[in-house]
């Protein structure tokens, strides 16, 4: 029996009552963390404003709600914007170890169709958020190598098509033919390549999540329709994406038993999760020494060659950020903020960017590459020190 074949078995016969307590606890958790977050952008963020126009001139009438504007349209451009609205503060749950986004992947598909169905009950709707969830938790952690050196592709939209699409399947109630056949339109929809999302001028990383969740909406219908595809799209995507360099145990253990959505963090602040333990630890190493600003001179940030590539250069543009997004993808910007005040989403919005206060910090910051820490673009030990002006 193929890989493919096993997990979409899976995902059709995982039951409400076959999941963990625990898990469904924090699968209840993480829909209303991802609700919540998805509201604010309708009206604070300028890019998703933008694409709100273009989504009520293309979407159609429909069932399915858009967060935060009071209307609706089709479940496909629902799952769009809605995914869109998901990421875009940067505030959505992560699994740390694998830097992984479940719930911006799954929540958006399974609302938007459920919407449309109108026959979904709360264990169903948890349940669909807990096998997408982990389907791309498992997807993410398979991978041998280290992403930004040994893989080009950014793991969070390659792999979340098969999340959205598992989720969506979910709320469908796909067999197991239609399921298999969802995952492989699913393969036929990964996108996303690293360098170009995470360009300092591009804004995709922050909307990543809209391409995910349409693609997988639309997967699951397609498949609901009888639309047929190959019977094995995970080995195909492992072989043509990563060269077979990928841990099977890691993508098939404790499957229909271990969710690995219960491993997921919620953010206290919103910005990418690599940047937390680098606030904290500058935090407590001025808290401990009873630390005024005047008196520091200097601080200097341990970063792997990935971080270095992604949130420190060019160093002109992430101390003085003028994206909101680009704020949110910086190691300088986000810690010299959490010095003056504790980060909210209004501080990152493009008018708030230009605090002199915040920008006098940055200046003072530098990063140094730790070879220990290897080129991984991922969450790693957050290391700081601080020089005083004595």
């Amino acid at each position: 029996m193929n890989f493919s074949r096993q997990l979409a078995r899976s995902i059709v016969e995982t039951d409400y009552s076959r999941i963990p307590v625990a898990t469904r606890k924090k699968a209840m958790d993480s829909i209303l963390d991802t609700i919540g977050v998805m509201v604010p952008p309708s009206s604070l963020d300028q890019t998703c404003m933008r694409l709100t126009e273009l989504v009520l001139t293309e979407g159609g009438n429909g069932q399915s709600s858009l967060l935060g504007l009071g209307t609706k349209c089709s479940s496909v451009m629902a799952a769009y914007l809605n995914g869109c609205f998901a990421h875009v503060l940067d505030y959505d749950d992560t699994i740390d170890e694998i830097a992984h986004h479940p719930s911006a992947q799954t929540v958006p598909a399974a609302l938007a169709l459920a919407q449309k169905i109108e026959k979904v009950s709360g264990p169903q709707f948890i349940t669909s958020i807990v096998v997408g969830s982990d389907l791309g938790a498992r997807l993410s952690s398979a991978p041998n190598g280290q992403l930004g050196k040994d893989h080009h592709w950014f793991p969070i939209s390659n792999f979340g098509v098969f999340s959205a699409t598992a989720a969506a399947g979910k709320i469908l109630a796909l067999d197991e033919e239609q399921m298999l056949n969802a995952l492989g339109l699913a393969l036929h929809r990964c996108h996303g390549q690293l360098g170009a999302i995470t360009a300092p001028e591009s804004e995709l990383r922050g909307i990543r999540d809209g391409f995910i969740n349409k693609e997988g909406v639309l997967c699951a219908l397609m498949a609901a329709q009888g639309v047929q595809t190959c019977h094995d799209p995970i080995e195909r995507f492992f072989n043509d994406y990563y060269a077979n360099n990928y841990d099977t145990d890691r993508l098939m253990n404790g499957l229909g038993e271990h969710f690995r959505g219960s491993e997921v963090s919620l953010k206290p602040w919103p910005c990418c999760r690599l940047t937390h333990g680098y606030i904290e630890a500058t935090g407590e190493i001025i808290k401990k020494n009873t630390l005024s600003l005047e008196n520091i001179s200097k601080i200097s940030f341990d970063v792997s060659e990935g971080i270095r590539d992604s949130f420190c250069e060019p160093q002109d543009i992430k101390k003085a950020p003028k994206l909101s997004i680009q704020a949110k993808f910086s190691l300088f910007f986000p810690v010299a903020l959490s010095l003056i005040k504790k980060p909210e989403i209004s501080d990152f919005l493009v008018g708030n960017l230009s605090r002199p206060e915040v920008l006098q910090i940055t200046d003072k910051m530098e990063y140094r590459i730790n070879k220990k820490l290897g080129h991984q673009l991922a969450i790693s030990p957050a290391i700081v020190e601080i020089q005083t002006t004595d």
